[in-house]
């Protein structure tokens, strides 16, 4: 019978050199988390923190508690002494059972949920009066986009009526930034690395553009038509004069207002008219161009990086991007084969 060989911790020759967050699913091994408690001395801890934590919980009138950095269960334990609802939560399977042994060791039967904190809201469920986070837990995040994130979902899980006590960004503001810079391309939502999704953005791009349009509307120069779909992303939402464009790519109108209407049928861009009861004026006045997703638009101009965020003229002009596109889809699930007609 094959001898099951227990996982060793792994550091590399540097471990000093060691920043990267997931690595914490390396360094709590089964050797290391038995020797866990042997470290911390669960009664010099006791004697030293008092009912220092439990005294500003009750003050505050909080009774059920969610212990995100549980460890080996010994804040858990101590609050669940003193009466309070308690949930506990690793990220390490290793700690998390160690931490049900030590509570059933006191009496107790822990509720323990296995959870990443950038993602806590996915497996921990209900509302709770107060989050503990104690230890040196948080300094595993090394990244700033992943303590961001985790504050986010520490801020998501509080009750309603507490959430305005926590100073930090709520989760929707967070991943609206991430969804103004890359749009909603599902292989991108857990890519936190801009250079990574600007990289597959642009893959994308060239696939789209030199293989399926060209390819499904029969057009001879693919380097006049990148140029075209550089020129709408870079003036995304802005009204556009087909003689200019025509005269500024060197392409004849004809011939672009035809490639316009190949970018279209593909769903990379979208035309908007001028608003006016006048049919005349509507037609007379130049188009606004949008070039469909913003997460390409960035990619092709170079902005896929957080600098956009601060850049508010930029900024609006996606924002206007996003609002007029979901306009149309919701104007289509209102009303399905119609033509949605966004002024």
């Amino acid at each position: 019978m094959k001898q099951l060989t227990k996982k060793q911790q792994e550091f590399g020759d540097d471990p000093l050199a060691m920043r990267e967050t997931d690595h914490y699913q390396h360094e709590y091994v089964e050797s290391f988390v038995e020797k866990w408690d042997d470290l911390i001395d669960w009664e010099s801890r006791a004697e030293s923190e008092g009912q220092f934590f439990i005294d500003i919980l009750k003050e505050r009138g909080k009774h059920k508690i969610l212990d995100v950095a549980t460890g080996t269960g010994f804040n858990s334990v101590q609050l669940l002494k003193a009466g309070f609802d308690v949930t506990s939560v690793d990220g390490s399977a290793e700690m998390l059972g160690k931490a049900f042994t030590n509570a059933r060791n006191n009496g107790f039967v822990m509720q323990t949920v296995h959870a990443d904190w950038r993602w806590l809201n996915k497996d921990v469920h209900g509302k709770f009066d107060a989050i503990i986070c104690l230890g040196n837990s948080f300094t595993h995040l090394f990244e700033e986009k992943d303590r961001r994130r985790a504050l986010a979902e520490f801020y998501a899980a509080l009750k309603e009526s507490y959430a305005n006590l926590i100073p930090h960004e709520d989760s929707i503001k967070i991943y609206l930034q991430d969804y103004l810079l890359k749009d909603g391309y599902p292989e991108l939502l857990d890519e936190d690395s801009t250079e990574i999704c600007s990289k597959r953005l642009r893959e994308y791009i060239n696939l789209t553009l030199y293989k399926d349009i060209m390819r499904v509307f029969d057009i001879h120069d693919p380097k006049a038509l990148e140029n075209l779909v550089t020129r709408i992303a870079d003036e995304t939402a802005q009204r556009m004069e087909y003689a200019n464009l025509s005269s500024e790519l060197s392409i004849k109108e004809d011939t672009l207002k035809k490639y316009l209407n190949c970018l279209e049928s593909a769903f990379m861009v979208s035309r908007s008219e001028f608003y006016s009861r006048n049919r005349a004026s509507r037609i007379r006045k130049a188009r606004k161009i949008y070039l469909s997703n913003v997460g390409l638009r960035n990619a092709l101009v170079g902005q896929l990086n957080r600098d956009l965020l601060n850049d508010s003229a930029e900024l609006g002009r996606i924002a206007e991007t996003l609002v007029y596109e979901h306009c149309k889809r919701l104007k289509y699930c209102l009303e399905p084969g119609s033509n949605a007609e966004i002024f």
